[in-house]
């Protein structure tokens, strides 16, 4: 049967079931695993602006363990100059700062980071620099 064949009421309703379709798919689509990422670097992002330095490095180490460079860019720059600029001793392990120079150099698009392969355990602790 083809939509010539339906009657205006039937046809109309056939367009909203499809327009409802196309919403539901745009939704799935716009729903995806980076949504997450991008709300949660947002979520960091404050934290650093209202001076919660622990509360935003922490978010940011975190975010680049899951292949988020941006995050990783600046957590690494935080534990460089974090008793320096914030007064505070920022830690992480030479595993976690590998993860995060890898993420950080990843040029691809974020999927494509996000999935690298993690990196070893290393048993030492960093320090954050003077």
């Amino acid at each position: 049967m083809t939509s010539r064949s339906l009657s205006a009421p039937r046809q109309a309703l056939a367009r909203r079931g499809t327009a409802a379709a196309l919403c539901l798919a745009l939704g799935a689509a716009i729903a995806q695993p980076g949504t997450d990422l991008e709300l949660r670097f947002e979520q960091a992002q404050e934290a650093y602006a209202r001076n919660y330095w622990a509360e935003a490095y922490q978010a940011y180490g975190q975010l680049a363990e899951q292949g988020h460079a941006d995050a990783a860019r600046i957590a690494l720059q935080m534990w460089r100059h974090g008793t320096r600029l914030f007064g505070i001793e920022l830690q992480a392990d030479e595993r976690q700062l590998q993860r995060w120079v890898q993420v950080a150099r990843c040029d691809k698009p974020a999927a494509a980071c996000r999935a690298l392969p993690p990196v070893a355990a290393a048993s030492r602790t960093a320090r954050a620099r003077p």
